[in-house]
């Protein structure tokens, strides 16, 4: 079974049913659970997705959906080894850093994101949601 890091854009995909990018994110986190394969978030991405969700849902959804990723994710932490490592690597934004860091450190299988150019250098594999959805699909 593969350990797959996911992006904060595809939580929030996943959670705001009305984003274009909603099914996708949907169909991987469905098909990668239902094989069994163990879905990681950065603990960072719990704060990032409950902001925003606070902004697009309202405080009350977005607690539901942060409970909701406690439950069927594990979270990755974010100490100071991880934010040190990416914000010296080389992603331009240090929140990408972060994510590849977590990533790199927890040895994931693979690193699923939306800005798939943005992690160019990982030495994670890194896919979109579709490209992930088609991996499940063959293997």
């Amino acid at each position: 079974m593969a350990d797959i890091l996911l992006d904060t854009n595809i939580i929030i995909d996943f959670f705001e049913t009305q984003r274009e990018f909603h099914e996708d994110a949907s169909q991987l986190i469905d098909k990668a659970l239902t094989a069994g394969h163990t879905l990681y978030v950065a603990a960072t991405t719990c704060k990032d997705s409950y902001y925003i969700l606070t902004y697009l849902r309202g405080e009350t959804a977005a607690r539901h959906c942060v409970q909701a990723i406690f439950t069927t994710m594990e979270l990755l932490p974010v100490d100071n080894r991880t934010c040190y490592e990416g914000f010296n690597s080389a992603e331009a934004d240090f929140k990408d850093g972060i994510i590849r860091s977590c990533a790199e450190l927890n040895h994931m299988d693979y690193l699923i994101t939306r800005d798939t150019k943005a992690f160019k250098d990982c030495s994670v594999k890194v896919l979109s949601p579709k490209g992930m959805v088609r991996l499940l699909k063959t293997g």
